[in-house]
């Protein structure tokens, strides 16, 4: 099973496949005699040459090419008529041979023909004819070794590219799976870390606690309660004392209200004053900022002024010669106009009188804020004197009432300060016992973390596949999916583990021959390449783009298809099976399939678009025209 010539005009179209296959013919020749081999320009006058073997010196060998793929009808013989003629009553040059080249393989009565014409002319002229036919040109490009080049070029790119997909995708893969053991292996490492470093933590906390006479929690808040209502009774005590001896007088609480509420008021002021300050100092920021625009633009036109008295002849930045500008009015290096009247300098001068102006306008508003400022700072040691006075009035009242009641007051005040000591180091023990417990309860969680991690690291070696597993998968896959598609006589299909190429009856793909068997086997490794990827979450986009295989498949297909594959059967299992796929697999996958009709098997949501060129049955005539 091979392809024939007529795969040519199945890829190029028949314009095309004339000359590709010209250049088949022009490539075998060179190869069978080398340099003596030549190929002609098609061009008005070329006396009825394709290809050429010797030279114009002495009787050539004359090769005319004609792609006859349907056969030789009337019209076909009538061109090889002229083409003879007018090669045979060329000035340029005499032949020794002439030779038909044509792709298909004659019919009986076809054959007849050439013979008698042949054998006339040959009587007639005294030259050697011959015919390479279809059949006799693939045998000599196989045995230069030029038919896998010239018809499985294009299956073999495509494969290729599918191997390489393959090959970048298991790298790719398994670096992920390295990068992300590397990343759970070094998460795992820092929870160690961490839980390590809380169980040091922990064991710091309980020797503390160990010295302490208090056994647990429960114990310390008991403590702590009783040195609370201690701390209660001396507080009531001192205010009754002072209450006593009058310091709670009417008096005194208004004197001491009045220093609170100067107290905010003078922390109030300061913040006034504070952010007065810093505001004008952004003011004067932007006024130097002003000055030193107007310092730049000033310079700038004394530049201008000093360098426009000067005719440079060298550039002063790379100091080559400068192209002389003939014009006085303009700037020699630059070619522009120069001048105190010169767009630049009329920019410039605008900028400094827009900045000046600003700049005035600036400095007048900052002397305002700077009253401003003197004000809140005269507003600040007003509340000061007033404070200082008031605090002296409150002092001087206490002198009077406390001196005979010292002892008692520093007393209760002392019995306070201790209590509120021990108060402080008993809510700090009872704080270490909590944090006992929180420590305790971050190891348990970290321990979990750490747990998981693990069992991650596990899942991940254990759910990573082998090549072995995964070539097997995906053979078996692909075996099942051409067994679902009905191609004939199959056997020993799978894909090869060394150059992931795919085999059917044990020959590799670009030994099949058949073009319909090449399709089918394409569909059914990138099915298997699908169907693989997304159950084995190997990141694949999971959506399959198929063009019109009924062009080779079915009852319909070309006419250079073998018989084998001609079987309507073969199309309707193809399109059956994709549709399965689609359907049993709709959250992981998408089909799409663009072709000329379709099996009636297929649901009609299935179906996204239609196209007529005949617009039949209110169908759009689509973007194609076909005719064309």
């Amino acid at each position: 099973m091979q392809r024939d010539f007529g795969y040519l005009r199945d890829k190029f179209g028949d314009a095309g496949a004339r000359e590709v296959f010209e250049k088949i013919c022009t490539h075998l020749l060179q190869a069978q005699y080398g340099e003596d081999a030549h190929n002609i320009r098609v061009s008005r006058g070329d006396a009825g040459i394709d290809i050429l073997v010797g030279d114009f010196q002495s009787p050539i060998d004359n090769y005319q090419c004609k792609y006859f793929i349907d056969g030789i009808g009337n019209s076909q013989k009538t061109q090889i008529k002229d083409s003879f003629e007018r090669a045979i009553h060329a000035k340029d040059y005499s032949m020794r041979k002439w030779t038909l080249c044509v792709p298909c393989s004659l019919s009986s009565s076809e054959f007849k023909w050439w013979s008698e014409w042949k054998g006339q002319q040959k009587k007639i002229h005294e030259i050697d004819i011959a015919l390479f036919d279809g059949t006799y040109l693939i045998s000599e490009l196989k045995k230069y070794d030029i038919y896998d080049e010239v018809f499985d070029n294009d299956i073999r790119k495509k494969l290729d590219e599918i191997l390489e997909s393959m090959r970048y995708e298991k790298t790719r893969l398994a670096e992920e799976i390295i990068v992300m053991l590397t990343d759970i292996k070094a998460s795992l490492e820092e929870k160690r870390n961490e839980a390590k470093d809380l169980s040091i933590r922990l064991e710091g906390i309980q020797d503390f606690l160990k010295n302490l006479e208090i056994e647990n929690a429960t114990e310390c808040a008991k403590i702590e309660a009783g040195l609370k209502e201690e701390l209660t009774d001396l507080q009531h005590k001192l205010a009754a004392a002072k209450a006593d001896k009058g310091l709670d007088s009417a008096e005194a609480t208004k004197l001491r209200n009045e220093i609170y509420g100067l107290k905010s008021k003078l922390e109030l002021a300061r913040e006034e004053k504070t952010a007065q300050s810093q505001y004008i100092n952004k003011l004067r920021l932007l006024y130097n900022q002003y000055v030193s625009e107007i310092e730049k633009d000033e310079l700038a036109i004394e530049g201008y002024v000093a360098l426009s008295k000067f005719e440079f002849q060298f550039c002063p930045n790379c100091l080559k010669p400068i192209k002389k500008v003939e014009d006085p009015e303009r700037c020699c290096l630059c070619g522009n106009e120069r001048g105190s009247d010169s767009s630049e300098m009329i920019l410039l001068k605008k900028d400094i009188s827009t900045l000046q102006r600003k700049s005035n306008e600036l400095l007048k508003f900052t002397e305002i804020e700077d009253r401003k400022y003197d004000e809140l700072v005269r507003k600040e040691n007003a509340i000061k004197t007033q404070l200082y006075e008031s605090e002296l009035e409150l002092q001087q009242l206490s002198k009077d009432y406390i001196n005979p009641y010292i002892e008692q007051i520093e007393y209760l005040n002392y019995e306070i300060g201790k209590k509120n000591r021990l108060l402080l180091e008993l809510q700090k023990n009872l704080r270490m016992f909590e944090e006992v417990d929180r420590y305790r309860q971050l190891i348990v969680d970290k321990e979990a973390t750490i747990q998981q991690l693990k069992d991650s690291i596990k899942n991940l070696t254990k759910n990573s596949v082998s090549k072995d597993e995964l070539m097997q998968e995906l053979s078996s896959t692909f075996g099942k999916i051409l067994g679902a598609f009905q191609y004939p006589k199959l056997s020993s299909a799978y894909i090869d583990e060394k150059s992931y190429l795919p085999y059917v009856r044990g020959r590799k793909y670009d030994d099949i021959g058949s073009l319909a068997g090449v399709t089918l086997i394409t569909i059914a490794y990138y099915v298997a390449l699908l169907l693989v990827g997304v159950h084995e979450t190997f990141n694949h986009p999971g959506i399959l783009i198929i063009d019109s295989p009924r062009k080779n498949l079915g009852a319909q297909a070309s006419k250079s298809e073998d018989d084998e594959f001609k079987d309507e059967k073969i199309f309707n299992a193809t399109i059956k099976q994709l549709y399965e796929v689609a359907e049993h697999n709709k959250e992981r996958v998408q089909i799409i399939v663009v072709n000329n009709g379709y099996p009636d098997f297929i649901p009609r949501e299935c179906i996204v678009a239609e196209f007529d060129p005949d617009q039949r049955n209110g169908l759009p005539q689509g973007l194609v025209d076909d005719e064309v």
